[in-house]
């Protein structure tokens, strides 16, 4: 007789979390970072006597430029993510109502995303549109949700530790490079009273996960038009680096609402993500 023993059963393989909700955590934090930002804000006017004047006016340059064509590289890794994540969207932007609209391709999918109104609507794979409402730190809402405009709205929290790149063409365009961080703490502590208690809790969370400040670096022309914003970090979680290009500046900017019959509206990324997952994006 034989004695049968029985393989033990193979081991599941291990899940890897889906980039989505991360993506768009990291869409909240810029909100949170702006809402710092613009909250206290002192109302002086912008110089361009220094390096970090002239970084900190570069959102003021854009708005007065009104709209530009925006051109977003971005690659992620690390952690339980998926390795080497490449993500390229092209789109364009109004840099004073903070409208929007871009197309992405992320793992495996062709993605449309528009910010309109304080609302970002996402584009799924059957054909709906994912209505999910931003806000910035405080509860207000307007031009400075996580945005194409948004990203440079950081600049204004730059820290005084610039260092010069030095000049070369980009986009076609004459320009001067710099390397700083943005520190959303250090304005902390011009906030209003009714938002301390928010903005410290916000805060908490971006440094538990390693993000308690943002590397940055900055391409400009002479007169402070930004060209190139490139966000390289590290986190907890995962690595990645952000280049946003831009260019056309002062083109038309026409971003169209969807229509009402195709918009399933969530409250959060994690509802989105369910969302897409039904309709076909991977787990």
């Amino acid at each position: 007789m034989t004695d049968l023993v029985a393989e033990p059963e193979p081991e599941p393989a291990p899940t890897k979390r889906s980039p989505l909700p991360i993506i768009l955590g990291l869409l909240a934090v810029v909100a949170l970072i702006v809402g710092v930002i613009v909250i206290a804000a002192d109302g002086d006017e912008p110089g361009t006597d220094d390096p970090v004047t002239l970084i900190g006016s570069a959102p003021d340059a854009a708005r007065e430029a009104g709209t530009a064509r925006l051109t977003i590289t971005m690659a992620m890794s690390g952690g339980d993510m998926p390795v080497n994540l490449d993500i390229d969207g092209e789109g364009v932007v109004d840099f004073v109502s903070g409208d929007s609209t871009f197309e992405m391709s992320m793992f495996g999918m062709d993605l449309e995303m528009r910010f309109l109104d304080s609302t970002m609507y996402t584009r799924m794979p059957d054909g709906r549109w994912a209505a999910m409402p931003v806000t910035m730190a405080g509860g207000a809402t307007g031009s400075f949700a996580p945005n194409g405009a948004s990203f440079l709205e950081t600049l204004r929290g730059v820290s005084d530790d610039v260092d010069e790149i030095g000049s070369q063409q980009v986009n076609g365009e004459d320009a001067h490079g710099y390397r700083a961080t943005i520190d959303p703490s250090r304005a902390l502590e011009k906030v209003p009273e009714e938002y301390r208690d928010q903005v410290d809790a916000s805060l908490a969370q971006m440094g538990e996960i390693g993000m308690d400040v943002l590397p940055v670096e900055i391409w400009v022309t002479e007169g402070g038009l930004p060209v190139r914003m490139v966000m390289a970090f590290t986190t907890d979680l995962f690595d990645m680096k952000m280049t946003m290009d831009y260019t056309d500046f002062g083109l038309d900017v026409d971003v169209e609402k969807p229509r009402a019959e195709d918009i399933v509206t969530v409250e959060d990324p994690t509802e989105l993500q369910e969302l897409m997952m039904g309709a076909g994006a991977p787990k």
